[in-house]
Protein backbone atom coordinates (compact mmCIF):
# COMPACT_ATOMS: atom_id res chain seq x y z
CA UNK A 1 0.00 0.00 0.00
CA UNK A 2 2.85 2.40 0.83
CA UNK A 3 4.52 1.55 -2.47
CA UNK A 4 1.30 2.26 -4.37
CA UNK A 5 0.88 5.57 -2.58
CA UNK A 6 4.47 6.46 -3.42
CA UNK A 7 3.88 5.67 -7.10
CA UNK A 8 0.73 7.80 -7.12
CA UNK A 9 2.51 10.75 -5.54
CA UNK A 10 5.41 10.43 -8.01
CA UNK A 11 3.00 10.35 -10.94
CA UNK A 12 1.12 13.36 -9.60
CA UNK A 13 4.34 15.35 -9.17
CA UNK A 14 5.48 14.53 -12.71
CA UNK A 15 2.16 15.64 -14.20
CA UNK A 16 2.00 18.61 -11.88
CA UNK A 17 5.39 19.85 -13.08
CA UNK A 18 4.28 19.45 -16.70
CA UNK A 19 1.15 21.50 -16.03
CA UNK A 20 3.19 24.16 -14.23
CA UNK A 21 5.69 24.41 -17.08
CA UNK A 22 2.94 24.78 -19.71
CA UNK A 23 0.97 27.36 -17.72
CA UNK A 24 4.11 29.25 -16.71
CA UNK A 25 5.20 29.43 -20.37
CA UNK A 26 1.83 30.77 -21.51
CA UNK A 27 1.65 33.23 -18.60
CA UNK A 28 5.21 34.43 -19.25
CA UNK A 29 4.51 34.93 -22.96
CA UNK A 30 1.33 36.87 -22.18
CA UNK A 31 3.17 38.97 -19.61
CA UNK A 32 6.03 39.80 -21.98
CA UNK A 33 3.66 40.81 -24.78
CA UNK A 34 1.58 42.94 -22.43
CA UNK A 35 4.60 44.62 -20.84
CA UNK A 36 6.15 45.33 -24.23
CA UNK A 37 2.97 46.90 -25.53
CA UNK A 38 2.43 48.92 -22.35
CA UNK A 39 5.96 50.29 -22.55
CA UNK A 40 5.39 51.09 -26.21
CA UNK A 41 2.17 52.95 -25.40
CA UNK A 42 3.88 54.80 -22.57
CA UNK A 43 6.42 56.05 -25.12
CA UNK A 44 3.62 56.99 -27.55
CA UNK A 45 2.00 59.09 -24.83
CA UNK A 46 5.28 60.94 -24.38
CA UNK A 47 5.50 61.60 -28.13
CA UNK A 48 1.95 62.96 -28.18
CA UNK A 49 2.75 65.19 -25.23
CA UNK A 50 5.92 66.73 -26.69
CA UNK A 51 4.28 67.07 -30.10
CA UNK A 52 1.43 69.06 -28.56
CA UNK A 53 3.97 71.00 -26.51
CA UNK A 54 5.58 72.46 -29.64
CA UNK A 55 2.45 74.44 -30.49
CA UNK A 56 2.34 75.69 -26.89
CA UNK A 57 6.00 76.73 -27.08
CA UNK A 58 5.41 78.74 -30.26
CA UNK A 59 2.50 80.57 -28.66
CA UNK A 60 4.49 81.25 -25.49
CA UNK A 61 7.45 82.54 -27.53
CA UNK A 62 5.13 84.85 -29.52
CA UNK A 63 3.60 86.10 -26.26
CA UNK A 64 7.04 86.64 -24.72
CA UNK A 65 8.09 88.65 -27.80
CA UNK A 66 5.07 90.90 -27.35
CA UNK A 67 6.01 91.36 -23.68
CA UNK A 68 9.51 92.43 -24.74
CA UNK A 69 7.95 95.27 -26.74
CA UNK A 70 5.93 96.39 -23.74
CA UNK A 71 8.43 95.99 -20.93
CA UNK A 72 11.07 98.75 -20.72
CA UNK A 73 12.83 97.64 -17.55
CA UNK A 74 16.20 96.05 -18.43
CA UNK A 75 15.90 93.45 -15.70
CA UNK A 76 12.46 92.35 -16.89
CA UNK A 77 13.58 92.27 -20.52
CA UNK A 78 16.58 90.13 -19.58
CA UNK A 79 14.30 87.73 -17.73
CA UNK A 80 11.94 87.45 -20.70
CA UNK A 81 14.87 86.85 -23.07
CA UNK A 82 16.02 84.03 -20.75
CA UNK A 83 12.56 82.45 -20.87
CA UNK A 84 12.55 82.62 -24.68
CA UNK A 85 16.00 81.01 -24.89
CA UNK A 86 14.88 78.23 -22.56
CA UNK A 87 11.75 77.64 -24.64
CA UNK A 88 13.78 77.62 -27.87
CA UNK A 89 16.12 75.00 -26.39
CA UNK A 90 13.20 72.76 -25.47
CA UNK A 91 11.60 73.29 -28.88
CA UNK A 92 14.83 72.45 -30.70
CA UNK A 93 15.38 69.24 -28.68
CA UNK A 94 11.81 68.03 -29.11
CA UNK A 95 11.89 68.86 -32.82
CA UNK A 96 15.03 66.79 -33.29
CA UNK A 97 13.37 63.87 -31.51
CA UNK A 98 10.15 64.14 -33.53
CA UNK A 99 11.75 64.81 -36.92
CA UNK A 100 14.05 61.78 -36.62
CA UNK A 101 11.22 59.45 -35.68
CA UNK A 102 12.75 58.62 -32.28
CA UNK A 103 10.63 56.86 -29.69
CA UNK A 104 10.60 56.71 -25.92
CA UNK A 105 11.13 53.64 -23.80
CA UNK A 106 11.21 53.23 -20.03
CA UNK A 107 14.49 52.55 -18.32
CA UNK A 108 14.02 52.35 -14.57
CA UNK A 109 12.10 55.39 -13.38
CA UNK A 110 12.55 57.54 -16.47
CA UNK A 111 11.72 57.65 -20.15
CA UNK A 112 14.59 57.90 -22.62
CA UNK A 113 14.37 58.37 -26.36
CA UNK A 114 16.00 55.87 -28.67
CA UNK A 115 16.25 55.72 -32.46
CA UNK A 116 13.02 54.69 -34.12
CA UNK A 117 11.38 54.49 -37.52
CA UNK A 118 9.10 57.26 -38.76
CA UNK A 119 5.95 56.31 -40.61
CA UNK A 120 5.44 57.46 -44.20
CA UNK A 121 2.55 59.76 -43.26
CA UNK A 122 4.63 61.38 -40.52
CA UNK A 123 7.58 61.87 -42.87
CA UNK A 124 5.20 63.60 -45.32
CA UNK A 125 4.37 66.23 -42.71
CA UNK A 126 8.01 66.95 -41.89
CA UNK A 127 9.75 66.69 -45.25
CA UNK A 128 7.14 67.23 -47.98
CA UNK A 129 4.74 69.92 -49.10
CA UNK A 130 2.55 71.59 -48.11
CA UNK A 131 3.82 71.67 -44.51
CA UNK A 132 7.58 70.98 -44.60
CA UNK A 133 7.59 71.14 -40.83
CA UNK A 134 11.30 70.44 -40.54
CA UNK A 135 12.18 73.56 -42.52
CA UNK A 136 9.44 75.66 -40.91
CA UNK A 137 10.43 74.81 -37.35
CA UNK A 138 14.11 75.40 -38.06
CA UNK A 139 13.27 78.72 -39.74
CA UNK A 140 11.13 79.74 -36.76
CA UNK A 141 13.91 78.90 -34.32
CA UNK A 142 16.46 80.79 -36.44
CA UNK A 143 14.16 83.84 -36.71
CA UNK A 144 13.60 83.87 -32.95
CA UNK A 145 17.34 83.68 -32.29
CA UNK A 146 17.92 86.54 -34.72
CA UNK A 147 15.24 88.52 -32.93
CA UNK A 148 17.00 88.00 -29.59
CA UNK A 149 20.25 89.33 -31.09
CA UNK A 150 18.65 92.78 -31.46
CA UNK A 151 19.73 95.21 -28.77
CA UNK A 152 17.15 96.22 -26.21
CA UNK A 153 17.23 99.85 -27.36
CA UNK A 154 16.44 98.82 -30.96
CA UNK A 155 13.76 96.29 -29.96
CA UNK A 156 10.69 98.28 -31.09
CA UNK A 157 7.75 97.74 -33.40
CA UNK A 158 9.38 99.97 -35.98
CA UNK A 159 12.37 97.67 -36.24
CA UNK A 160 12.02 95.77 -39.56
CA UNK A 161 13.20 92.45 -38.04
CA UNK A 162 10.72 92.77 -35.17
CA UNK A 163 7.90 93.76 -37.50
CA UNK A 164 8.70 90.87 -39.83
CA UNK A 165 8.69 88.36 -36.93
CA UNK A 166 5.39 89.67 -35.56
CA UNK A 167 3.67 89.76 -38.93
CA UNK A 168 4.98 86.37 -40.04
CA UNK A 169 2.21 83.88 -40.84
CA UNK A 170 2.60 80.88 -38.49
CA UNK A 171 -0.77 79.33 -39.32
CA UNK A 172 0.75 76.70 -41.59
CA UNK A 173 3.29 75.83 -38.94
CA UNK A 174 0.62 75.55 -36.22
CA UNK A 175 -1.66 73.53 -38.49
CA UNK A 176 1.16 71.14 -39.37
CA UNK A 177 2.07 70.66 -35.71
CA UNK A 178 -1.57 69.95 -34.88
CA UNK A 179 -1.77 67.41 -37.68
CA UNK A 180 1.40 65.74 -36.41
CA UNK A 181 -0.08 65.54 -32.90
CA UNK A 182 -3.30 64.10 -34.34
CA UNK A 183 -1.30 61.56 -36.36
CA UNK A 184 0.64 60.52 -33.26
CA UNK A 185 -2.70 59.99 -31.51
CA UNK A 186 -4.03 57.94 -34.42
CA UNK A 187 -0.91 55.80 -34.55
CA UNK A 188 -1.10 55.28 -30.78
CA UNK A 189 -4.78 54.30 -31.05
CA UNK A 190 -3.90 51.89 -33.84
CA UNK A 191 -1.18 50.31 -31.69
CA UNK A 192 -3.62 50.14 -28.78
CA UNK A 193 -6.15 48.42 -31.00
CA UNK A 194 -3.44 46.02 -32.13
CA UNK A 195 -2.55 45.39 -28.50
CA UNK A 196 -6.17 44.61 -27.72
CA UNK A 197 -6.23 42.19 -30.63
CA UNK A 198 -3.00 40.66 -29.39
CA UNK A 199 -4.48 40.27 -25.91
CA UNK A 200 -7.54 38.59 -27.43
CA UNK A 201 -5.19 36.29 -29.28
CA UNK A 202 -3.18 35.55 -26.12
CA UNK A 203 -6.41 34.98 -24.23
CA UNK A 204 -7.44 32.47 -26.89
CA UNK A 205 -4.04 30.77 -26.61
CA UNK A 206 -4.44 30.64 -22.82
CA UNK A 207 -7.88 29.07 -23.12
CA UNK A 208 -6.62 26.57 -25.67
CA UNK A 209 -3.68 25.76 -23.39
CA UNK A 210 -6.08 25.21 -20.51
CA UNK A 211 -8.21 22.94 -22.67
CA UNK A 212 -5.16 21.00 -23.84
CA UNK A 213 -3.74 20.73 -20.34
CA UNK A 214 -7.14 19.80 -18.97
CA UNK A 215 -7.87 17.26 -21.70
CA UNK A 216 -4.47 15.66 -22.14
CA UNK A 217 -2.95 15.94 -18.67
CA UNK A 218 -5.39 16.86 -15.92
CA UNK A 219 -8.31 14.69 -17.11
CA UNK A 220 -6.23 11.47 -17.23
CA UNK A 221 -4.62 12.54 -13.95
CA UNK A 222 -8.04 12.96 -12.34
CA UNK A 223 -9.15 9.56 -13.60
CA UNK A 224 -5.89 8.02 -12.42
CA UNK A 225 -6.24 9.62 -9.02
CA UNK A 226 -9.87 8.58 -8.76
CA UNK A 227 -9.00 4.98 -9.57
CA UNK A 228 -6.04 5.07 -7.21
CA UNK A 229 -8.10 6.57 -4.41
CA UNK A 230 -10.78 3.91 -4.95
CA UNK A 231 -8.09 1.25 -4.75
CA UNK A 232 -6.65 2.83 -1.63
CA UNK A 233 -10.11 3.02 -0.11
CA UNK A 234 -10.73 -0.65 -0.87
CA UNK A 235 -7.38 -1.60 0.62
CA UNK A 236 -8.10 0.54 3.68
CA UNK A 237 -11.52 -1.05 4.13
CA UNK A 238 -10.00 -4.51 3.66
CA UNK A 239 -7.31 -3.75 6.24
CA UNK A 240 -9.89 -2.40 8.68
CA UNK A 241 -12.08 -5.46 8.14
CA UNK A 242 -9.13 -7.76 8.75
CA UNK A 243 -8.26 -5.86 11.92
CA UNK A 244 -11.84 -5.76 13.17
CA UNK A 245 -12.70 -9.38 12.37
CA UNK A 246 -9.46 -10.79 13.73
CA UNK A 247 -9.86 -12.85 16.91
CA UNK A 248 -6.71 -11.35 18.34
CA UNK A 249 -5.89 -8.07 20.04
CA UNK A 250 -4.16 -5.82 17.50
CA UNK A 251 -2.73 -2.67 19.02
CA UNK A 252 -0.45 -0.22 17.20
CA UNK A 253 1.76 2.35 18.91
CA UNK A 254 3.55 5.32 17.40
CA UNK A 255 7.26 5.96 18.12
CA UNK A 256 6.44 7.66 21.44
CA UNK A 257 4.22 4.83 22.66
CA UNK A 258 0.79 6.35 22.02
CA UNK A 259 -2.05 4.20 20.69
CA UNK A 260 -2.89 4.66 16.99
CA UNK A 261 -4.57 1.29 16.32
CA UNK A 262 -7.00 -0.45 18.69
CA UNK A 263 -9.03 -3.08 16.82
CA UNK A 264 -12.57 -4.26 17.48
CA UNK A 265 -11.52 -7.42 19.31
CA UNK A 266 -9.26 -5.41 21.60
CA UNK A 267 -12.24 -3.18 22.40
CA UNK A 268 -14.45 -6.16 23.17
CA UNK A 269 -11.86 -7.85 25.36
CA UNK A 270 -10.68 -4.76 27.26
CA UNK A 271 -14.00 -2.95 27.53
CA UNK A 272 -12.42 0.28 26.23
CA UNK A 273 -13.56 2.02 23.00
CA UNK A 274 -11.01 3.07 20.42
CA UNK A 275 -12.06 6.72 20.72
CA UNK A 276 -11.28 6.62 24.43
CA UNK A 277 -7.77 5.19 24.22
CA UNK A 278 -6.54 6.45 20.85
CA UNK A 279 -3.73 8.96 21.31
CA UNK A 280 -3.15 7.85 24.89
CA UNK A 281 -0.49 5.73 26.60
CA UNK A 282 -0.67 1.95 26.36
CA UNK A 283 2.01 0.52 28.62
CA UNK A 284 1.26 2.60 31.72
CA UNK A 285 -2.48 2.02 32.17
CA UNK A 286 -2.84 -1.46 30.70
CA UNK A 287 -0.18 -3.40 32.58
CA UNK A 288 0.46 -4.17 36.22
CA UNK A 289 3.63 -2.97 37.85
CA UNK A 290 5.41 -6.31 37.57
CA UNK A 291 4.89 -6.49 33.79
CA UNK A 292 5.19 -2.81 32.89
CA UNK A 293 8.99 -2.69 32.98
CA UNK A 294 9.47 -5.71 30.72
CA UNK A 295 6.96 -4.34 28.21
CA UNK A 296 8.61 -0.93 28.17
CA UNK A 297 12.06 -2.48 27.71
CA UNK A 298 10.85 -4.53 24.75
CA UNK A 299 9.26 -1.41 23.20
CA UNK A 300 12.52 0.56 23.51
CA UNK A 301 14.61 -2.32 22.14
CA UNK A 302 12.41 -2.70 19.09
CA UNK A 303 11.82 1.00 18.31
CA UNK A 304 15.30 2.27 19.08
CA UNK A 305 17.81 -0.58 19.27
CA UNK A 306 17.04 -2.40 16.01
CA UNK A 307 15.22 -5.50 17.33
CA UNK A 308 12.47 -6.32 14.81
CA UNK A 309 10.38 -8.95 16.58
CA UNK A 310 9.65 -10.01 20.12
CA UNK A 311 7.35 -12.18 22.21
CA UNK A 312 6.06 -11.67 25.72
CA UNK A 313 3.43 -13.11 28.02
CA UNK A 314 1.95 -10.96 30.78
CA UNK A 315 -1.20 -9.79 32.46
CA UNK A 316 -3.25 -7.02 30.85
CA UNK A 317 -5.66 -4.96 32.91
CA UNK A 318 -9.15 -4.37 31.50
CA UNK A 319 -11.81 -1.81 32.26
CA UNK A 320 -13.50 -3.89 34.94
CA UNK A 321 -10.28 -3.97 36.94
CA UNK A 322 -9.64 -7.64 36.24
CA UNK A 323 -6.55 -8.98 34.52
CA UNK A 324 -6.30 -11.12 31.42
CA UNK A 325 -3.37 -13.29 30.58
CA UNK A 326 -2.18 -12.36 27.09
CA UNK A 327 0.48 -13.85 24.88
CA UNK A 328 1.97 -11.03 22.76
CA UNK A 329 3.83 -11.13 19.49
CA UNK A 330 5.44 -7.78 18.58
CA UNK A 331 6.78 -6.52 15.26
CA UNK A 332 8.00 -3.19 13.92
CA UNK A 333 6.78 -1.43 10.75
CA UNK A 334 9.45 0.76 9.11
CA UNK A 335 9.08 3.78 6.87
CA UNK A 336 9.54 2.83 3.21
CA UNK A 337 11.78 5.82 2.51
CA UNK A 338 13.93 6.36 5.58
CA UNK A 339 13.74 2.85 7.04
CA UNK A 340 13.13 4.24 10.52
CA UNK A 341 10.50 2.57 12.78
CA UNK A 342 7.10 4.24 12.57
CA UNK A 343 4.77 1.66 14.13
CA UNK A 344 5.03 -0.81 17.01
CA UNK A 345 2.46 -3.51 16.26
CA UNK A 346 1.45 -5.79 19.13
CA UNK A 347 -0.73 -8.83 18.38
CA UNK A 348 -2.09 -10.51 21.47
CA UNK A 349 -3.93 -13.79 22.13
CA UNK A 350 -6.11 -14.06 25.22
CA UNK A 351 -4.88 -17.19 27.00
CA UNK A 352 -6.71 -16.56 30.27
CA UNK A 353 -9.01 -19.57 29.89
CA UNK A 354 -6.16 -21.75 28.73
CA UNK A 355 -4.08 -20.75 31.74
CA UNK A 356 -7.05 -21.39 33.98
CA UNK A 357 -7.52 -24.79 32.36
CA UNK A 358 -3.83 -25.57 32.82
CA UNK A 359 -4.12 -24.63 36.49
CA UNK A 360 -7.25 -26.76 36.85
CA UNK A 361 -5.52 -29.60 35.05
CA UNK A 362 -2.51 -29.36 37.35
CA UNK A 363 -4.83 -29.30 40.34
CA UNK A 364 -6.71 -32.33 39.02
CA UNK A 365 -3.48 -34.18 38.32
CA UNK A 366 -2.30 -33.35 41.81
CA UNK A 367 -5.55 -34.65 43.28
CA UNK A 368 -5.33 -37.77 41.15
CA UNK A 369 -1.79 -38.34 42.34
CA UNK A 370 -2.97 -37.99 45.92
CA UNK A 371 -5.88 -40.41 45.33
CA UNK A 372 -3.55 -42.85 43.58
CA UNK A 373 -1.13 -42.67 46.47
CA UNK A 374 -3.93 -43.22 49.00
CA UNK A 375 -5.28 -46.15 46.98
CA UNK A 376 -1.83 -47.66 46.84
CA UNK A 377 -1.54 -47.27 50.61
CA UNK A 378 -4.94 -48.89 51.06
CA UNK A 379 -3.99 -51.77 48.74
CA UNK A 380 -0.80 -52.33 50.69
CA UNK A 381 -2.74 -52.26 53.94
CA UNK A 382 -5.27 -54.77 52.60
CA UNK A 383 -2.47 -57.04 51.42
CA UNK A 384 -0.84 -56.94 54.85
CA UNK A 385 -4.15 -57.74 56.55
CA UNK A 386 -4.74 -60.60 54.17
CA UNK A 387 -1.30 -62.12 54.85
CA UNK A 388 -1.83 -61.89 58.60
CA UNK A 389 -5.22 -63.53 58.26
CA UNK A 390 -3.83 -66.53 56.40
CA UNK A 391 -0.95 -66.92 58.87
CA UNK A 392 -3.33 -66.97 61.77
CA UNK A 393 -5.23 -69.93 60.31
Amino acid sequence: MNQLLKQIITYMLDQYMTVLIVMASVASLTYLVLIYDLKDHEGDSALIRISAEQERLIREIDLATTRLLIEKTPETQQKIRGEIISQLTVMKDTHITLSRGDKFIREGNRLVHVPGEMSGAMAGYYYASPYNLDDRVKAYIAATKKLLSIKAADFTRDNPAVRKFIEADQDKLIEGLRNVTSLHQQESEYKLSRTVDMQHFMFTITLCSLLIVGGLILRPLVFKLRDSMSLLKEEKEFTENVLDTSQALIIGLDPVGQIVIFNQYAQEISGWYEQEVKGGEFIEPFFVDTDRESMHKLFVDMMQNGIREGELENSMRIRSGESLRVSWHMTVVNDAGSGSPVLFLATGIDITERKKAEVDLQKTLSELEQISARLQDEVKLAANLQRRFFRAR
